[in-house]
């Protein structure tokens, strides 16, 4: 691997994946970067797109599925971007690779409120930004005054927040996000933590939070969301292989504990053609595969 000379530090070859994601399925990376900061960041993501193999950003890999044969691609992560994050006023400067538990707790303690709805969200803070993660009590989207963005020419960028376009579980954004900036509303840590508490009981009361899953595995864009379709198919506790859709929550796909990249496919294949064939409706992945698979 020649085209990564000067990056042995932070190389790992043939890097296990499956560790690295909240599904704990798949198999390795041909070349794993780990860059320590903003600026070697940006220059990981350069050498990975110039190496002439796919390159891929991994930040949590809370919302993704790994090919259990890996990926023959150039990974570069997040995970070391996970400094401090720094205060202004009523601001939240964050690195990309923070885990969001983080950041919602730093909030919380400073008596910031705006992040709540993100608890109980795994994943890191960039890849949250570029899902535009949350639920409905609200998204980071909302929430971001601007970002710092590694630019086509490898250099760091800075971009107002007001220019992305935030969506359903999307953005308009397209480069990988190195740190942000967050607006936030000031009130007393203990209003916060109370809001962050009764958000993350009804979570807990929903969701299968202590099993492996890469979270909502369908996106809801049909009139019903995806979960009572499933549920009202009948397939609540339906299992292949050792993957199993949640008894708790129907749009969670579970890893039982030895459940195969194949074994969820399978599975989330079946809820496709159930559904389409009880409600005429085409459930779209939310989770991200890697290599790509058809929806």
């Amino acid at each position: 691997m020649s085209w990564f000379r000067g990056f042995e530090a932070i190389l790992t070859r043939e890097a296990p994946l499956a560790c690295r994601t909240t599904f704990g399925i798949g198999g390795a990376a041909e070349a794993l970067l780990e860059p320590r900061d903003a600026q070697e960041f940006a220059e990981a993501w350069g050498a990975a797109r110039a190496s002439g193999r796919p390159a891929l950003l991994l930040g949590g890999g809370s919302n993704l599925l790994v090919a259990d044969a890996g990926v023959r691609a150039v990974v570069v992560t997040t995970t070391r971007l996970s400094g401090a994050p720094e205060r202004r006023g009523s601001r939240i400067v964050a690195p990309a690779g923070l885990p969001l538990r983080a950041l919602a707790r730093y909030a919380l303690d400073c008596g910031l409120s705006g992040l709540e709805p993100l608890v109980g969200i795994p994943g890191t803070v960039g890849g949250a930004v570029r899902m535009n993660a949350g639920g409905r009590h609200g998204t980071i989207g909302r929430c971001v005054e601007r970002l710092w963005c590694v630019a086509e020419d490898g250099g760091l960028v800075e971009r107002p927040g007001a220019e992305v376009r935030w969506g359903y579980r999307e953005t308009s954004l397209r480069e990988p996000v190195a740190a942000v900036e967050l607006k936030l509303t000031p009130e007393t840590p203990e209003a916060v933590r109370e809001r962050t508490r009764a958000i993350l009981r009804e979570k807990a009361q929903a969701q299968p939070l202590g099993k492996r899953s890469a979270g909502c595995f369908f996106r809801n864009s049909a009139p019903e969301p995806a979960w009572r379709l499933i549920a009202d198919a009948g397939l609540r506790g339906h299992r292949v292989g050792g993957a199993a859709v949640s008894e708790k929550h129907a749009n969670f796909l579970i890893n039982l504990g030895r459940a195969t990249a194949a074994d969820v496919l399978s599975l989330s294949g079946a809820v496709r053609a159930r559904v389409r064939d009880r409600w005429g409706i085409v459930l779209e992945h939310e989770v991200h595969c890697w290599p790509q698979t058809g929806n």
